[in-house]
């Protein structure tokens, strides 16, 4: 939760209304204090703050001014006992919610995998995507650590179908192709692990290497030379080889 809030934001986001009055009714002093905050907090952001301190000063005397108590009293508030579990059972009660499962989350990573991960694998939109599912759901989300391996699960099986599928398309030659070109770098690899220790490096003309190997088309073209040239030819060679069988003449 942001730590800066104008009071335009406050009264839009933490106002007490008639229903959340009625709720705190049977509460008193800190603990009246502290479950209106959870309660809002609540409202707003879908899930519990991680902490005491994460609720910002300005919300906790914003909602103390309107039940008429010393702000003063939050910290009194037992936030790790069995008042404010039991808070948190009667909000999630009050407002129709439930804690996410174990097949909450796999339901989630299968909505990414097949819904939004073509799209968008950045993990901080991601977070706020599956936040906002959660929500509509009225599922409470898992902790943050928990969301970001939900996350990172769903983009790891994404592209694992991604790569199978691709593999399906390809042509047996082309499967060919692209096995012998990564059995020659690690091939090429290993032989200069073992002269590097013993041969001077290679100069800028001494670079060109035949065959091409799968290092050399993920690297850029460097200065503009014969050699470069000569180089690049080579690379788009070997990828003409696989183009060919993938998509015709």
């Amino acid at each position: 939760m942001k730590r800066q809030w104008d009071i335009e934001e406050l009264i839009e986001h933490f106002t007490l209304v008639e229903d959340d009055l009625e709720f705190l009714a049977n509460k008193t002093g800190p603990t009246r204090l502290g479950c209106a905050l959870l309660l809002k907090c609540f409202q707003y952001e879908g899930r519990f703050p991680p902490t005491k301190h994460d609720i910002p000063r300005s919300v906790v005397d914003y909602v103390a001014h309107q039940l008429k108590l010393d702000a003063a009293l939050y910290a009194q508030y037992d936030w790790e006992g069995r008042t404010v579990k039991g808070h948190r059972t009667q909000i999630r009660e009050h407002l129709a919610f439930r804690e996410a499962t174990n097949l909450d989350t796999e339901e989630m990573t299968s909505w990414l995998v097949t819904h939004i991960l073509a799209a968008d694998q950045n993990l901080e939109h991601l977070k706020v995507v599956v936040t906002t599912r959660f929500r509509e759901r009225k599922i409470e989300p898992p902790t943050t650590d928990r969301l970001e391996r939900l996350i990172r699960s769903g983009c790891h099986t994404y592209e694992q179908q991604l790569f199978a599928e691709t593999m399906q398309r390809l042509p047996p030659s082309t499967c060919t192709l692209l096995d012998d070109l990564l059995a020659r770098s690690v091939a090429v690899a290993e032989e200069e692990e073992q002269v590097q220790d013993d041969e001077p490096p290679l100069t800028a003309v001494e670079t060109r290497r035949t065959p091409i190997t799968w290092q050399d088309l993920k690297t850029s073209p460097g200065a503009v030379g014969l050699e470069s040239v000569l180089h690049e030819i080579d690379k788009l060679r070997v990828l003409l080889q696989w183009l060919i069988p993938t998509f015709g003449e």
